[in-house]
Formats: structure tokens, sequence, C-alpha cells
């Protein structure tokens, strides 16, 4: 309505969204010391999964690690 009508080419990346980084690929995983692999893709992911099993097979130590200790033993896969 009286206005001006622009043409705008996206670029690629307007297309797409976002780009995607080697790291945003990559699984997050945290290795337990009894051998279990919690797996994800995302921080969160992993750290739900751990969590799971913690508090199934080591219970105690659900209440005595937290957050940000799981964060900090993620490692990529």
């Amino acid at each position: 309505m009286g206005g001006v009508d622009a043409k705008v080419t996206p670029t690629f990346c307007q297309q797409s969204g976002s780009t995607t980084t080697e790291e945003d690929v990559m699984a997050r995983i945290i290795r337990c010391e009894c051998g279990y692999v919690a797996r994800g893709e995302t921080d969160d992911e992993v750290i739900t999964t751990i969590r799971g099993h913690m508090s199934t097979d080591h219970p105690a130590l659900l209440e005595t690690v937290g957050r940000d200790d799981l964060l900090g033993w993620i490692q990529l896969d």
C-alpha cells in the first residue's frame, strides 16, 4: 500500500537460518568411571542421560554432583 516494492535476495546464511560448526554436529558425551557412556546432541541431553544413569547406578553421587560439575565432564565425540 503506497510503499516501495523492494526485492530482497537472501544470502545463503539467511536461507539456512544458521551456520553449522564442527562442534555443533559432534555428540556430547560423559564417561562414567563404571564404563557407562552418556551421549547427547546437546549439553542438556547428555546431562539428563547421565543423571538418569546416576540415579539408578550411583544414587549417592546424584546429590553431590551438580550441573556445573557435569558440564565440566562433557567431552565432544
